[in-house]
């Protein structure tokens, strides 16, 4: 008795797209072909196709097919395949938000991870996380880290499943990278010495977008300094670039494009923050929609 089993290219469905499935069998010649459809796990089996001539099929319905081979109209049959779940996909993708929006957050700080899809105002959704040191898997929209440490610092990314159909889903998300670090220390020191002219200085920040920038959208980075020369510029670095000076601490980018993208620093009274990579990516839905196959 011959053995089938069941191939298939790509495990999803986007929109209204559709796969082909293959029904391979050892020796096929003379094999003729049943397909069968569940719904669910637990759910009996459909025949889909009977007796086909063709070891190929093609299908637009998420759902757990497999098939088998039969000689002609006889009673002898293959094994029955191996099982493969198709899942329908939307045309959405998913994206992560961090709320409030920092490249660097510290230790004992509270931020909210946010999974975001494009409303229909029809669907009701359920989520699925990756995330760092996990033991469950939240199906909610948000993720709420009230008092932040190293332990929360990672990739970050989710997807959207349709309550009523939950094999049918977005895209992951893209991966946002949170990082969290310690509290720096306050030192208070003083001599007999006199005090520069301007103060005492502090440390220059930088603070940029921590997940990718869609190209088309407006940016602004900030830079701020505690101490020296109240009345000097901030200067903006690109790639090690002087690319502007500004009295008010902004670099303001009205429409990012894919230029812009690059490592970044600024300076203030001769101190420079540290560098931080500012990434910037396309706005383009990707369809991936297997030709129909004849049959």
């Amino acid at each position: 008795m011959g053995h089938s089993v069941l191939g298939v290219l790509s495990f999803s469905i986007t929109g209204k797209g559709a796969l082909a499935l293959v029904c391979s069998v050892d020796n096929a010649a003379e094999w003729r072909y049943d397909w069968f459809r569940r719904t669910s796990a637990s759910s009996a089996a459909q025949i889909l196709r009977y007796n086909e001539t063709d070891d190929e099929i093609s299908i637009s319905e998420e759902g757990i097919y497999n098939c088998r081979g039969r000689r002609g109209d006889t009673t002898v049959f293959t094994e029955d395949s191996n099982l493969v779940t198709i899942e329908n996909r939307v045309s959405h993708k998913a994206s992560v938000a961090l709320q409030p929006d920092w490249s660097l957050i510290f230790s004992g700080e509270m931020i909210t991870v946010r999974c975001e899809v494009p409303a229909d105002g029809l669907t009701e959704w359920e989520y699925e996380w990756t995330k760092p040191n996990s033991t469950t898997v939240p199906t909610h929209n948000e993720h709420r880290i009230v008092n932040a440490s190293s332990s929360d610092s990672g990739s970050y990314r989710c997807l959207a499943k349709d309550k009523k159909n939950l094999t049918s889903t977005t895209e992951w998300s893209d991966v946002v990278t949170l990082t969290v670090s310690e509290r720096p220390a306050a030192n208070l020191s003083a001599d007999h010495r006199a005090f520069p002219v301007g103060g005492i200085r502090g440390p220059v920040i930088l603070d940029s977008p921590a997940r990718p920038v869609t190209e088309g959208q407006s940016v602004t980075l900030r830079c701020s300094s505690f101490g020296g020369n109240l009345y000097s510029n901030f200067s903006f670095y690109k790639n090690g670039e002087l690319l502007r000076r500004d009295v008010r601490g902004k670099l303001e980018i009205s429409a990012v494009s894919k230029s812009d993208e690059g490592l970044y620093k600024c300076e203030h009274s001769g101190d420079f923050s540290r560098e931080s990579w500012m990434s910037v990516k396309c706005e383009c839905d990707q369809y991936e929609v297997e030709k129909e196959s004849p049959g």
